[in-house]
């Protein structure tokens, strides 16, 4: 499985310089209260989709151990399989069936789901990148 990483560059301002309000004219890296309340906002929100994240990233990995498990069930199953015991035949069958089950869910569902709630996380680090990053509060 190749999972696309999630890697994000994050610079975060200080505590003190989004709560603390300064008088004078605004510069580019300069925020104004509204925009700091923003930014936390934004900060919250990412730390919320990156702890979602990571938690459905443990369910993918634990998805793909079972299919690694069950792919080294069905390779010993195949290597003892006495192919004139029907109900062996029938028993190595219906594994078979539940791998590509579990395999087409996994690729259907929860590996589009990583790519969805990955994208979703980094969109709103390129918006705090762009909006907030290195900025402090004026």
């Amino acid at each position: 499985m190749v999972c696309a990483p999630r890697v994000a560059a994050l610079s975060f301002p200080s505590v003190a310089l989004i709560l603390g309000a300064f008088t004078g004219a605004l510069s580019a890296d300069q925020l104004t209260p509204e925009q700091a309340a923003l930014c936390s906002h934004l900060q919250n929100q990412m730390q919320s989709l990156d702890e979602a994240l990571e938690t459905y990233d443990g369910r993918v990995a634990h998805a793909h151990r079972l299919i690694e498990g069950q792919g080294e069930l069905l390779q010993d199953m195949k290597e003892g399989l006495d192919q004139s015991d029907p109900a062996s035949v029938k028993a190595y069958n219906e594994n078979v069936d539940q791998y590509a089950r579990t395999i087409k869910r996994y690729n259907g569902e929860l590996l589009p789901e990583l790519a969805r709630r990955r994208d979703a996380f980094n969109a709103k680090v390129r918006e705090y990148n762009k909006d907030c990053a290195g900025k402090e509060v004026r």
